[in-house]
């Protein structure tokens, strides 16, 4: 099974962040530059986040030693064909046990959006940062949340089962 899990964040520290939590302790190699060449580097995470948001670097990716996660990327705004105004992460993981990592990008702070999908992920674009605008019947979106603006809670999510849910019922969130 291969998972993309997705998410947003308005700035590099948020998207950074998210993914260094994810990893936690685990060893990896990180690879940072323009989107279309990446340099090998021996760093940590952390250190690509002012070069993300200075725009000396517009890509970060991520590849574990070992475990399920084959890479986590963040990408700049500027990074896509099309600008976004957004940083996007993106996670592949090959197992089925999401849940773990799914909650974690849930409680992880300042993240707009998380989702979960299969193959590519989800495409996510400027006009998706809202509920009523979430691409919620995109194939191949298996669940997705987007941050409640309406609650004064700030954790407060709306989250929605996408068409490919069915794949995952088995190890449904709760």
């Amino acid at each position: 099974m291969q998972l993309v899990f997705e998410f947003c964040a308005s700035d590099a520290r948020s998207a950074v962040g998210a993914v260094s939590r994810v990893l936690g302790d685990a060893e990896y190699t990180l690879q940072y530059g323009r989107a279309e060449r990446g340099t090998r580097i021996d760093a940590v995470v952390e250190s690509a986040t002012s070069k993300l948001e200075s725009g000396e670097i517009d890509s970060l990716v991520v590849y574990p030693k070992s475990g399920a996660i084959r890479y986590a990327m963040v990408l700049a705004p500027t990074a896509a064909d099309e600008p976004r105004p957004f940083y996007m992460g993106t996670i592949e993981y090959t197992a089925g046990d999401y849940q773990w990592l799914w909650e974690l990008l849930l409680s992880a702070p300042s993240l707009s959006i998380v989702c979960v999908g299969f193959e590519e992920g989800v495409e996510l674009r400027q006009g998706h940062l809202d509920v009523s605008t979430f691409p919620w019947h995109q194939w191949p979106l298996a669940i997705g949340a987007v941050r409640d603006r309406e609650s004064s809670a700030p954790d407060a999510w709306v989250v929605k089962p996408g068409p490919e849910m069915r794949w995952l019922e088995g190890c449904a969130p709760k």
